[in-house]
């Protein structure tokens, strides 16, 4: 088979057009991208904490990346709201921790949260199902997990 210059330019302009696609695809303007906040933080943010004609909480550079992290590493098991209901949540012989318990996130101090992000859930005593971050993440990534943690009980 000998290839041709029409042969090429058939095969070349579907590949073309596909990319286009894509390509428009990704950059299309009504994609969200707003920061996802928790949701009992939309529901009672202070004006203090929100900027001007905006509902969603502002959050510091710290606990932005925290966020970052906590969607792709914890929130599978603790949910995206931090609630404890993610979708691994079922799976698992003991219920993650609900972040957004007041009561029981003002009871331990920003070092033991670290500590058990860092070496796991046997650290904490009650979960040994969540599994030791500190050998995947550097400790100021720790320390932005530990400040968007507690974003889910500041309200």
């Amino acid at each position: 088979m000998r290839w041709t210059s029409s042969r090429v330019v058939h095969w070349m302009v579907p590949a073309a057009l596909a990319a286009l696609v894509l390509v428009v695809r990704a950059t299309r303007s009504d994609a969200p991208t707003a920061p996802v906040a928790p949701a009992r933080a939309l529901a009672t943010a202070s004006d203090a904490s929100t900027a001007e004609g905006n509902s969603t909480p502002l959050l510091s550079r710290e606990q932005e990346t925290g966020r970052l992290l906590f969607e792709r590493y914890c929130a599978f098991c603790h949910g995206r709201a931090g609630d404890g209901l993610g979708i691994n949540a079922s799976n698992l012989p003991i219920q993650p921790a609900d972040f957004t318990d007041v009561a029981r996130i003002a009871a331990r101090t920003d070092a033991q949260l670290f500590e058990v992000i860092g070496r796991g859930g046997r650290a904490g005593k009650p979960s040994p199902g969540c599994p030791p971050w500190g050998r995947r993440l550097i400790s100021p990534e720790i320390e932005s997990l530990v400040a968007y943690i507690r974003t889910f009980s500041r309200w």
